[in-house]
């Protein structure tokens, strides 16, 4: 049995997930929607069944938008100083 901590059917998906996980991002529990934590704290609804065809790209999208939200914080903070 391969354990994932991404509660995900797909396996492109729980994949990504699992790498999030490892970059320090937390899961936070959920029925058909759970929530990804970046180590920032910013969140990422999941769906668990997602419908669309396309939303492994979109949660890529998703995580990508939230790491350079994140990066420009860091920026905004220290060019104050």
């Amino acid at each position: 049995m391969n354990f994932s901590p991404a509660p995900h059917k797909d396996k492109d998906i729980r994949k990504l997930i699992t790498e999030l996980v490892r970059d320090g991002w937390v899961i936070l529990g959920g029925r058909k929607h759970y929530k990804v934590r970046s180590p920032k704290g910013h969140t990422l609804s999941v769906s668990n069944s997602p419908g669309c065809p396309y939303a492994l790209k979109h949660i890529e999208a998703d995580v990508r938008r939230i790491k350079r939200i994140e990066e420009n914080e860091f920026i905004v903070i220290h060019s104050t100083l």
